[in-house]
């Protein structure tokens, strides 16, 4: 993303939530040696649910309120698919949670500074699943493969959409956006529900996940 304003505003008024999303019980597994296929998996249904919604909401607003905006999203419903189905885990999802309101485009922005920035993030996990279980992005690591090579050039696509979308009156509107982005999708991961791995399997902060009732 580009280094402006709205970057850095974006990054300091987000630390505190992305901090907490990092260590999710249901994430904070994705990046320790001890990590287990079952979690692993469930991980990636739990983000099949949410983006199955999410990646609607944003094509939706995409249209909405920057119909003129070559920008598009990350596949990730897509690929998560791929994933769920080398995994054998491509079985019924739980019934789908209501859509946010995303009612501008800097809203948009926001929120979406939320997600598409995973994608630098994902570049770690992906080496520390590789190390852990052995998937790759053609055996189940597609999702955080991402980008893989192009991914800091997509996030440079995005910061110019983000410029683009977002005039500096609403840069407060973006940052509250992508802190409420962060938070709906903590609390979308409680709903998953994850008890805690016995200390004998090596990740002392990590759960093991149990599905949506």
């Amino acid at each position: 993303m580009n280094r402006g304003t709205l970057s850095i505003r974006l990054r300091e008024a987000t630390q505190a939530a992305h901090h907490r999303i990092d260590h999710h019980p249901a994430l904070a597994p994705l990046v320790h040696r001890g990590l287990t296929l079952q979690h692993y998996a469930e991980v990636l249904r739990a983000m099949a649910w949410i983006y199955r919604t999410l990646d609607v909401a944003f094509t939706d607003a995409l249209a909405r309120h920057c119909p003129d905006d070559a920008y598009r999203c990350s596949e990730r419903t897509q690929w998560l698919a791929v994933d769920l189905a080398y995994l054998h885990r491509d079985d019924p999802l739980p019934p789908p949670w209501t859509a946010p309101t995303i009612e501008s485009a800097p809203a948009l922005v926001g929120r979406l500074y939320a997600i598409e920035g995973s994608t630098l993030g994902g570049q770690v996990i992906a080496r520390c699943v590789t190390a852990a279980i052995g998937v790759g992005p053609q055996s189940g690591g597609r999702m955080f493969h991402g980008h893989g090579a192009q991914t800091q050039a997509r996030w440079a696509e995005f910061g110019a959409f983000a410029e683009r979308s977002c005039p500096p009156a609403a840069h407060e509107l973006a940052c509250e956006a992508a802190n409420s982005m962060f938070s709906e999708l903590g609390e979308l991961l409680d709903r998953w529900r994850w008890e805690p791995i016995p200390s004998s399997a090596g990740m002392e902060t990590s759960e093991r996940p149990i599905p949506v009732r």
